[in-house]
């Protein structure tokens, strides 16, 4: 966990913090960031010593891209959970060289047309995207596609992939960049919902538990954004904020065009 740490530290540059990601090779067959192999190596050879029949659902997958996180980085909604799923035989729709190569743009921020990957053209016949399109449909339905997929963001405890998800008891470096995102997304004044693994985010970033624009969902079970899932009036609040922020957007755009 030191040694994870103190690499970080070349990750940061003058108040800010450079995105690690930048770093990494989408198109090695390991699919595991360098300052992170010996937390993830660790983490499964504790596995391989355990006697449990259902170790293999917790076993973290090298072989699949990573997700720390994805959609827009500066969006006024952010979803907070555990690490991302994965389901296997998904490999064959979600691996190709192509959607690689998205989720890679994904992780510079790169992607700056429909940030919330798995609802671009290119991954909507995925598992990924059927499982988001469940949670979202409220949201969309209230505060329309285009609204949703350029101002949600999801953040995940950490980017690499199991069938279920297990609690690492050591870190992994990359997540102090993670961990700095939501700390600009709370300095921004952005909606948080916790959607999975609350205790864990809780420690991990300070001040949450207190931030004004924190919204606990009634059942993590599901993660569904809808009005039934989250405190009374929490549902109408986010709808108005991302709209809100999306014509500002969209009108500081218009401006710089007329400037240029």
């Amino acid at each position: 966990m030191g040694r994870g740490i103190a690499r970080m530290l070349w990750y940061k540059e003058e108040g800010a913090m450079k995105n690690p990601w930048e770093d990494f090779d989408s198109t090695a067959p390991r699919q595991v960031h360098a300052a992170d192999s010996e937390a993830f190596d660790f983490f499964n050879s504790q596995l391989d010593r355990s006697r449990s029949i259902s170790r293999e659902n917790f076993r973290l997958q090298h072989h699949v891209s990573p997700q720390p996180y994805f959609g827009n980085q500066n969006g006024k909604l952010l979803l907070l959970l555990a690490n991302p799923a994965y389901l296997p035989g998904s490999d064959i729709d979600e691996e190709t060289p192509e959607i690689r190569h998205l989720f890679d743009l994904s992780r510079r921020h790169r992607l700056t047309d429909t940030p919330l990957v798995y609802f671009r053209p290119e991954l909507q016949k995925t598992q990924g995207y059927k499982w988001w399109a469940k949670r979202l449909n409220r949201l969309i339905e209230a505060a329309g596609l285009e609204v949703v997929t350029n101002q949600v963001f999801s953040v995940e405890l950490h980017a690499y992939k199991s069938q279920n998800y297990k609690r690492i008891k050591s870190s992994f470096a990359t997540q102090e960049y993670t961990r700095w995102l939501v700390r600009e997304s709370m300095s921004r004044g952005a909606y948080i919902i916790l959607g999975r693994s609350e205790n864990e985010w809780l420690s991990a970033i300070d001040g949450l538990s207190s931030y004004r624009n924190l919204v606990r969902l009634n059942s993590v079970q599901n993660a569904a954004v809808t009005p039934k899932n989250m405190p009374e009036g929490k549902f109408e609040d986010v709808v108005e904020a991302i709209r809100h922020e999306h014509q500002v957007c969209l009108q500081t755009k218009v401006r710089a065009g007329y400037q240029a």
